[in-house]
């Protein structure tokens, strides 16, 4: 894993923390969609530290169809867009 994917993956992780706390409050999505779609976060972390960039991004997908305005998964899908078609 390169210093940007790790950098990617760091920053979303962060992102992904604080958008946790701050949705808690002001969130009018059900506390389902909003479980389902830091699990998959969640998931596609993991994926992207293993270095299993279809998972990875297959995990991303999931949670952006469950809420396509996320954040961190935004982010990070970002690196799978920029590195090309190696990652599925």
């Amino acid at each position: 894993m390169g210093q940007i994917g790790l950098a990617a993956g760091l920053a979303a992780l962060v992102v992904f923390a604080a958008s946790a706390v701050n949705r808690e409050s002001a969130d009018p999505r059900p506390e389902r969609i909003v479980d389902g779609v830091q699990d998959r976060m969640a998931l596609a972390l993991v994926h992207h530290e293993l270095g299993n960039p279809n998972e990875a991004r297959d995990a991303l997908e999931a949670a952006l169809r469950l809420d396509p305005d996320y954040a961190p998964a935004l982010i990070l899908m970002e690196e799978y867009r920029y590195r090309g078609p190696q990652a599925k």
